[in-house]
């Protein structure tokens, strides 16, 4: 099986949190039924829990090696994650943007594959009927915005070579993809991301005790 690692321009936890002490921490959930279905529902459930608990984890690191003050750190410390479900990623519309903005966090539900131009695909819904869209198409897209997005998840066919793909674009700042090239359900595919953020979480732990916040 292929390592399953974050896909970060720096450590996960390095992130500028600043931004976010005024907007709200979505987690945008795509490529889910019109109505969302019990199972996709306690897909999220169960993954809001860790990716909540490493966010205040990132918040006090954050704190000790001086990234964020005090009050910075309070403003944040106790946000929660918002999920929001859309069942297309339509990149001619909204795509990941919410209110004109990126989301915190971004999760795909859908459909992955590789093609034999080497670029990967992801479906727009979760039938994996429709349309298909190239990782440079997202690239595109997220380029287009304004800000950055923590991270994008996508537990799904493929989905560790699409992440490796997105993780090129300036707008996010880590992804993550499925290790396994065909996963049973997106559930036992994120089974894998409390792992591979706790991987980052313990270098930046060391980390954030040993250098000054400008060096990371």
């Amino acid at each position: 099986m292929d390592e399953n690692k974050i896909f970060s321009k720096s450590n996960l936890l390095a992130f500028d949190l600043k931004p976010w002490i005024t907007r709200k921490l979505v987690v945008l959930i795509t490529g889910v039924k019109k109505k969302t279905t019990d199972e996709e529902k306690e897909t999220i459930d169960w993954i809001k829990i860790p990716l909540q608990r490493f966010y205040v984890k990132m918040v006090t690191e954050q704190l000790n090696c001086t990234i964020l003050d005090v009050d910075e750190s309070l403003s944040l410390v106790f946000k929660k994650l918002e999920i929001i479900y859309r069942p297309n990623l339509d990149l001619k519309k909204s795509g990941v943007l919410v209110e004109g903005d990126l989301p915190f966090i971004h999760i795909h539900l859908g459909h992955g594959d590789k093609k034999i131009w080497k670029e990967s695909e992801i479906s727009k819904d979760e039938s994996g009927k429709s349309v298909y869209f190239k990782s440079s198409d997202y690239l595109h897209h997220l380029d287009k915005a304004d800000g950055k997005c923590w991270m994008g998840a996508f537990p799904f066919c493929n989905g560790s070579d699409f992440a490796s793909e997105a993780s090129k674009s300036k707008r996010i700042h880590a992804t993550w993809g499925s290790v396994d090239e065909s996963p049973v359900t997106g559930l036992e595919a994120l089974f894998e991301l409390p792992s591979a953020i706790a991987q980052d979480y313990r270098v930046f732990r060391i980390l954030s005790r040993a250098i000054e916040a400008n060096t990371l």
